[in-house]
């Protein structure tokens, strides 16, 4: 029995800052861990500028050995753009799809996790040739991507503008593209940008 309102207030203050912390902090602190792309993923980025299949053979060994849904989720990600980048267009799609049903199931995973699988997703469409809304369609997602301040997959996000450009013979819009890409590549430490 509490005797007095004084004792209430302060076991309904120690109550409540031990379910912030014991509760609410630690899924705050997991949302912000997921929703930018970690090491793990840029890693694979390198590494593939190397030898993509060596690469993907190990991302898929590391995706064996894991259960944590988000390091499954970014080694999806990330095996998809190589699978890509190796031609593989099924098995690119196949991993996307596997990273979107990853991403259901990974509490606190929010619009940036949602929106870096957007921005892989719809950088494959380079591989099937120009669609031409694609550069409308990277810009639209680089205008989403500034909202939520990733200056990581802003930056990403202007690459593969660039390349649509390239790609489209747009050669004085890719130059600014080039030029932004340099800039942010820089500033994000995005070596394989560069």
């Amino acid at each position: 029995r509490i005797p007095d309102a004084l004792s209430r207030a302060l076991l309904v203050t120690m109550l409540g800052l031990a379910l912030w912390t014991g509760l609410l902090l630690p899924a705050a602190v997991a949302t912000q861990a997921v929703q930018t792309a970690p090491e793990l993923f840029h890693a694979l980025r390198r590494e593939a500028e190397d030898d993509p299949s060596a690469t993907l053979a190990d991302a898929q060994h590391r995706l064996a050995m894991t259960q944590d849904a988000t390091t499954r989720f970014w080694l999806l990600l990330g095996m998809g753009r190589l699978h890509a980048a190796l031609e593989d267009l099924k098995a690119a799609q196949g991993a996307f799809s596997q990273a979107e049903s990853t991403l259901a199931s990974i509490p606190g995973a929010g619009a940036p996790m949602a929106l870096w699988l957007e921005v892989e997703r719809t950088a494959i469409a380079l591989d099937l040739g120009v669609p031409e809304d694609f550069v409308p369609r990277m810009q639209s997602l680089g205008e989403k991507v500034k909202q939520i301040g990733d200056p990581i997959l802003t930056c990403s996000t202007t690459a593969w503008e660039l390349w649509g450009l390239v790609n489209m013979r747009s050669h004085d819009e890719a130059w600014l593209a080039a030029e932004k890409v340099e800039r942010c590549a820089q500033a994000a430490g995005l070596d394989y940008l560069q």
